[in-house]
């Protein structure tokens, strides 16, 4: 992740993932206070191609992609969702890999942050789980 001058976080975390029922899928990776998720909304397949980043209970997209991450900064944590930008899948299928490049507001910094995050070709378990907003 790159802030303002130059200043950035980086670090790598094992991710997971899974497909969600009736389509979409969630890929998780954490390590300590490191982490990072996103769920790919999609009608029906996952296909490559861009999702834009959309707010957790935006009912208007069908196709997009819900992103927060977290991280560690001299001891402080932070973490927040990304309110803008897009996932890029760059293969779908057996294996996900992609790039998310976005950005949200992040009051730990007081500022909006970008963040880049690339998903290195991770193969989805065999289960389904249920993806959807609580109300």
């Amino acid at each position: 992740m790159t802030r303002a001058a130059g200043d950035s976080t980086a670090y790598t975390v094992p991710a997971l993932a899974r497909w969600c029922r009736g389509g979409g899928a969630i890929v998780a990776g954490t390590e300590g206070a490191y982490g990072v998720l996103a769920w790919i909304r999609a009608p029906r397949t996952v296909t490559p191609g861009p999702y834009p980043i959309v707010a957790r209970g935006d009912t208007a997209a069908v196709r997009g992609a819900v992103v927060a991450v977290r991280f560690l900064t001299h001891e402080i944590a932070h973490g927040f969702a990304l309110d803008s930008g897009t996932l890029t899948l760059t293969a779908a299928g057996p294996r996900l890999a992609g790039r998310i490049e976005g950005q949200g507001l992040d009051a730990g910094f007081a500022a909006r942050t970008p963040v880049t995050v690339l998903i290195d070709s991770v193969t989805p378990g065999a289960d389904t789980v249920k993806c959807g907003v609580a109300s």
